[in-house]
């Protein structure tokens, strides 16, 4: 299980043109209810998520001290990012493919990518959308390899099969993982219902 799932559901960055931004949700907002069920943990929030789906939902979050109320309706194809919401967690290279701007610029797999710009990095939906918005220009990611700091140049190019701009790589949302043991048939049920962080970049 990644480790993220286990802490507090603080928000920690919001996808541009998601139904969490049409929703008003925003970095940092501490979600305390989903549809009628309080929850304490990001395991517990996605569960919901996942589970009302496709219906517009109740979410309740913390504010600056402040109880907020909103309703978010997550459209199929924003189900496996739960409507553009993204916790705070680590981000892994889990793939580089070859002959990108990636491959060239020197990624490998297992790099964790900290910054784009020297911009602190959130999540992967942040680095989704730097890299969508970027325009092809060139961007500057600091990663992690192994105990070292390094900084990479590249310059994302446009993918005609996906539409957006790309660097080539796929991308997995923390290398952290805590063992958790389940009952048989409690694990079979998670299994149908957990998706994972993971995109191509």
């Amino acid at each position: 299980i990644d480790a993220y799932l286990l802490e507090a559901p603080s928000i920690g960055y919001i996808q541009m043109d998601s139904a969490a931004e049409k929703a008003g949700l925003q970095a940092n907002d501490l979600i305390t209810k989903v549809g009628e069920k309080s929850v304490t943990t990001w395991e517990e929030a996605q569960q919901e998520l996942l589970i009302n789906h496709g219906t517009e939902t109740a979410i309740s979050v913390e504010r600056d001290g402040q109880t907020i109320e909103t309703t978010l309706l997550i459209p199929k194809e924003q189900v496996i990012f739960f409507g553009g919401l993204g916790p705070k967690s680590r981000v892994l290279v889990a793939q580089v493919n070859p002959d990108t701007a990636a491959d060239r610029a020197g990624l490998v797999s297992r790099d964790i990518l900290s910054h784009v710009d020297e911009v602190p990095v959130a999540n992967y939906l942040q680095i989704q959308d730097l890299i969508a918005h970027s325009n092809g220009r060139e961007l500057q990611l600091t990663v992690m390899r192994e105990e070292e700091s390094l900084d990479i140049k590249l310059k994302p190019e446009f993918n005609e099969e996906h539409e957006r701009f790309m660097i080539g790589v796929v991308f997995g949302a923390d290398p952290e993982k805590e063992l958790r043991r389940y009952p048989l048939g409690e694990a079979i049920t998670k299994l149908d219902q957990v998706t994972e962080y993971t995109g191509k970049l």
